[in-house]
């Protein structure tokens, strides 16, 4: 029963380099497993049929302001700086099709599952984030094909490189989030 929109906008300003300003705000209901568990259908029907309830859930209401461009062919750089006040939710509505005497549903606390449904025990704190991301990616012997509308860029035969930085950057705006975060992503297309 809450309300979740987004808005997504991109202010292309130099097709040619891929040089663009966005910005994104809204709430949506959000995974606690950034890579995910279950598909939104499966965990639905997981519930439904056996009362296992398998993706755990939180809610974000953000804003993102954010920039890339290519510096020269075949480095990417992008930046955006994020905002977000994040609550946990909490199992609501516990209908199901069938009735097994030895289930029960799962509480949405991945550190209690086995809780009482009515489970309202804290799992975190309601947060406030802001987070700096940048990363540059490195895509070796670039080919691209030059349009009036930009550049479309083909495959690489070579392996991609991404070097990204991320910052949760604490007191400003409520922030509670403190730390740096560096990692390099190897890709093939």
């Amino acid at each position: 029963k809450l309300f979740s929109a987004n808005v997504h906008s991109v202010y292309m300003y130099d097709p040619e380099h891929a040089g663009k300003f966005f910005l994104d705000f809204g709430s949506e209901v959000l995974d606690l497993n950034t890579l995910g568990t279950r598909s939104l259908y499966f965990n639905t029907l997981s519930t439904l049929l056996s009362e296992q309830n398998f993706v755990k859930y939180y809610r974000s209401v953000f804003g993102d302001v954010g920039y890339q461009r290519e510096l020269v062919n075949g480095i990417l750089w992008m930046a955006n700086l994020s905002y977000a006040d994040r609550t946990q939710l909490y199992n609501t509505s516990f209908d199901h099709i069938f009735t097994y005497p030895h289930l029960r549903y799962t509480s949405n606390n991945p550190l209690a599952p086995n809780a009482a449904e009515n489970d309202h025990s804290e799992l975190f704190p309601e947060n406030q984030a802001l987070i700096f991301n940048t990363s540059f990616r490195f895509t070796f012997d670039q080919q691209y094909i030059t349009r009036p509308t930009g550049r479309t860029y083909l495959p690489s035969e070579y392996p991609v490189i991404t070097l990204n930085y991320r910052k949760g950057i604490n007191g400003i705006l409520g922030s509670d989030v403190n730390y740096d975060f560096v990692s390099l992503d190897i890709s093939q297309d």
